[in-house]
């Protein structure tokens, strides 16, 4: 089994995605004779957890507005454009 084979059955069974018999027996095989890829396997766990971590945590309320300032430019642009600032091209 090469790495690459390994690396995309180790992301199948992060996805819980269920192995073959042979897939279990050369990817148990192959970890045991890999340092490199029983790394990745560590690393993506890692990546796995952090991401669950994340999506675990409540976004933070934000509020976008724009300025008076800013909203007079637009309506300006809009006009020398030929539209009018309501959405309507008179």
């Amino acid at each position: 089994m090469s790495c690459r084979q390994y690396s995309e059955l180790a992301s199948r069974k992060l996805d819980d995605i269920p192995l073959s018999l042979p897939q279990r027996v050369q990817y148990a095989v192959h970890k045991v004779l890999c340092l490199m890829c029983r790394r990745f396997e560590r690393q993506i766990a890692l990546i796995e957890r952090a991401a669950l971590r994340y999506r675990s945590q409540p976004m933070p309320e934000t509020e976008v507005a724009l300025g008076a300032e800013a909203k007079d430019r637009i309506r300006s642009a809009l006009t020398r454009c030929g539209s009018s600032p309501n959405g309507s091209n008179d």
